[in-house]
Parts: structure tokens; C-alpha cells; sequence
């Protein structure tokens, strides 16, 4: 076995715990239980600007979207206390605030002009940021979610759980005032799912299963 190689660079950039990070435009974005989100340069580990919150942050996500006929750059917050925070990255300045979780807001997925996020009250919140409002809420029963997934194709919500299981969504559709169809539950972890990416082979199971079903 051959053992790593020492990091490259070594750089303290938040006083309390990193939580998450990104790539957004070539930049990374740090966000930490400080309450800041920092940008940084990668090529020169020097600081470019700081995103301040609203009280400890858990977790980050990022997307360009066109808005009044102009592309936004954002870069979205999950606080510990609930609130949704999004940033025009160009200016570093909090744009929109949202207060919907009675929690920590644990992931994040922005989607086109949704955004879907996951929160330690056990529910998903979907958001249209073009109104600039929550649209719905998913119930999550027992498990907080931990990671969540965009299905477009098919109009899904896909939701891995800290107590093992994988929910699947049609999304809601403001035009119906309902989802299109019912939650499908997946329970074949013992422990928490923390990634998507770890349960490919479950969905591949699960829908040969539906198929040969009928």
C-alpha cells in the first residue's frame, strides 16, 4: 500500500467546522457553524469574499438561472436554525431569505427556478425563487433527509434518510394544486444514507422489480 502524499496546501479559513463546500464559476465556497460562507480563489488559496449568515450554516448548493430576461449566479445557505439564504454571487449580497423549516436545513437541490430543501424536521420544502415563495412541503415520516436528487425527466423527487430509507416524489405541480401520483418507499440500508450515489443499485433492483410486476 502506498501511503497519501502530504496535502499540497494547508490553509485555516473558518474558526469552527467546515460543513460543506462547493464549486461554483471556479471558485470554492466554504460555509461552516460560524454562520459565514467564504469564497475562495483555488489556484491561489487566497480569500475573495465572505457570505454572511444568519447563525450557523450546514449546508451549500449553486446554480445560474435567467431572471428577468438576465442569468443570476447564486449560491444557496441552509442554516442550523432553518432559514434558506440566497446570494448573488457577483456581489456576495444575501438576495432572498426564506423561514420554513422548524430546523436545520441538512441539503439542498436547485433545479431550473426550484429549489428543494432537506431539513432535521423531517420534511422537504419545494421553493420557486421566481415568486419567492415555499410551494410545498413533503413529509419525510421518520428519517431527517440527508441527501436529495432531481429527477426532470420523469418529475420525480428523489430523498435519501438518516434511518436507512430512500423516498421517491412526483414533483408537485402548482397547476394540479396536488402531486401527480404517491410517495414510494425504499428501506434496504440499515444505517443512514448520507449520498445518492451509494444506492444506484437499489433503484436498478427496485425498478426491474416494478417491471417484472407489471
Amino acid at each position: 500500500d502506498h501511503l497519501m502524499e502530504a496535502p499540497a496546501q494547508t490553509k485555516r479559513v473558518h474558526s469552527c467546522n467546515i460543513k460543506d463546500m462547493i464549486i461554483h464559476d471556479g471558485l470554492l465556497y466554504t460555509c461552516s457553524l460560524d454562520g459565514l460562507t467564504k469564497c475562495i480563489d483555488i489556484e491561489t488559496f487566497k480569500l475573495v469574499s465572505i457570505l454572511q449568515g444568519m447563525g450557523s450554516l450546514r449546508c451549500l448548493a449553486s446554480y445560474n438561472m435567467d431572471l428577468d430576461d438576465c442569468q443570476q449566479s447564486m449560491v444557496l445557505a441552509g442554516g442550523s436554525s432553518g432559514d434558506l439564504l440566497v446570494y448573488d454571487s457577483r456581489t456576495s449580497r444575501c438576495v432572498m431569505s426564506h423561514k420554513g423549516h422548524e430546523d436545520a436545513i441538512l441539503c439542498l437541490t436547485p433545479h431550473e427556478y426550484r429549489v428543494w430543501s432537506g431539513g432535521d424536521d423531517r420534511t422537504v420544502r419545494q421553493w420557486d425563487l421566481r415568486m419567492n415563495r415555499q410551494e410545498h412541503t413533503y413529509s419525510t415520516k421518520d428519517g431527517s433527509p440527508k441527501a436529495l436528487a432531481v429527477c426532470s425527466g420523469q418529475e420525480q423527487i428523489r430523498v435519501a434518510s438518516m434511518d436507512g430509507t430512500m423516498l421517491t416524489w412526483p414533483m408537485w405541480d402548482k397547476a394540479k394544486h396536488a402531486p401527480c401520483g404517491t410517495a414510494r418507499e425504499l428501506d434496504d440500508h440499515d444505517d443512514g444514507l448520507l449520498y445518492l450515489g451509494l444506492v444506484k443499485e437499489v433503484f436498478r433492483k427496485y425498478a426491474k422489480a416494478v417491471h417484472a410486476h407489471g
